[in-house]
């Protein structure tokens, strides 16, 4: 069966077929560089190759200021080939020169410069240009988040992060994370002006948005923040998509990733054991469902978290085990039912049909003596 180019990648990822699998079906490395191979990006290799000659004159540390405000404009959101490319040139192990780009007028000429080889092609797609409009709280703090990043569901994926972090005992790094990104977000978003046509660009930003950009490389909150964020995501193994700082000399330099909270959840992920990856799961749901659903004392609105379903005496347990949660609607009870909690599959579907022997029967059953259970079943 063909596969759409636009369509999701078969193999699960979350990305289009187009930025995925296809890359690697099509198009091989031709240029021999330590990203080649665990990136999927391996096309924009070439342009990096002839980037670097372009910008070797420049000196690094200006370089980066102005890739970081080339690639966090708005307009230039959808252009993440682009901005990979410019991190790529600026993450090779080779000299860099001492040309400054100091004034607006020098950021100019630098992007007059690199332009011809940064061109939008069919490969980019529009990404919506959201800029902490979108809030996640954790400890009782407000966070600015941004889940146009290119991946599916970020805030649901943040969800799990919150909880993940807890369990591996590194919440002050996630909210070191979240503040730094804060930090961004806050000092910039006056002056960064939105892409309400909906283009795909790599366009040369404002002279007020340079400004802002130097002054943010400047500040000292920043710079702290950057340093403790660098020695948690500073790894620099990664390929270039999950590069958030670039190594040289043995400083830190911050590099622009709009998927800082997706690659930090990767890496807990990574080093996570299986009960943790499950644990994380429930937990989540759990919290998600107290939170959202159990507000008020009336039992039909509420949820029940871990249900036991018990005889109609309420003297023994009918099902106890791997049950996540169960909520009445106006003609059914909908019960959720971890089918990893089973060591065997035909554990798990004894344990469906138990569920639906007892609840059907004339003598109701009960759930932690909420609900009866006299309607209809629908298992989760």
């Amino acid at each position: 069966m063909k596969i759409g180019r636009n369509e999701p990648c078969p193999c699960g990822s979350g990305k289009k077929y187009k930025k995925c699998c296809l890359l690697t079906k099509n198009q091989a490395p031709t240029i021999s560089d330590p990203f080649a191979g665990s990136t999927d990006f391996s096309y924009i290799i070439p342009n990096a190759e002839k980037l670097y000659e372009r910008i070797k004159c420049y000196a690094f540390q200006d370089l980066i200021v102005a890739a970081f405000c080339l690639n966090l404009w708005r307009r230039n959101r959808s252009a993440l080939a682009q901005a990979l490319t410019l991190h790529l040139a600026l993450s090779k192990d080779k000299p860099f020169g001492n040309l400054s780009i100091k004034e607006y007028s020098d950021f100019q000429s630098f992007f007059s410069k690199i332009s011809d080889l940064l061109p939008i092609t069919v490969m980019e797609d529009y990404i919506i240009d959201d800029y902490g409009e979108v809030f996640i709280n954790h400890n009782e703090t407000s966070y600015p988040i941004i889940i146009g990043t290119g991946y599916l569901q970020v805030y649901s994926m943040v969800r799990y992060l919150q909880t993940l972090a807890r369990i591996h005992d590194v919440e002050k790094d996630f909210c070191s994370i979240l503040a730094y990104y804060k930090t961004i977000i806050d000092f910039t978003k006056a002056t960064n002006i939105p892409n309400s046509d909906q283009e795909i660009v790599y366009e040369l930003p404002s002279e007020e948005f340079w400004i802002t950009i130097t002054s943010l490389f400047e500040d000292k909150t920043f710079q702290k923040q950057a340093q403790v964020v660098a020695g948690i995501l500073g790894d620099c193994d990664s390929p270039i998509e999950r590069k958030s700082f670039v190594k040289r000399n043995g400083s830190y330099y911050p590099l622009l990733n709009y998927g800082i909270l997706a690659d930090y959840y990767k890496m807990l992920l990574s080093s996570a054991s299986e009960s943790e990856k499950h644990d994380h799961i429930i937990e989540t749901i759990h919290s998600l469902l107290e939170n959202t659903f159990n507000f008020s004392n009336n039992p039909p609105n509420r949820v029940l978290i871990n249900p036991k379903i018990m005889s109609n005496d309420l003297k023994s347990e009918i099902v106890d085990e791997g049950l996540i949660f169960a909520t009445a609607t106006k003609n059914n009870i909908i019960i959720a039912v971890d089918q990893s909690a089973f060591p065997k599959k035909s554990f798990f579907v004894d344990t469906i049909n138990k569920i639906e022997q007892e609840l059907v029967k004339d003598d109701c059953a009960y759930l932690n003596r909420t609900f009866e259970i006299q309607l209809k079943v629908t298992v989760a």
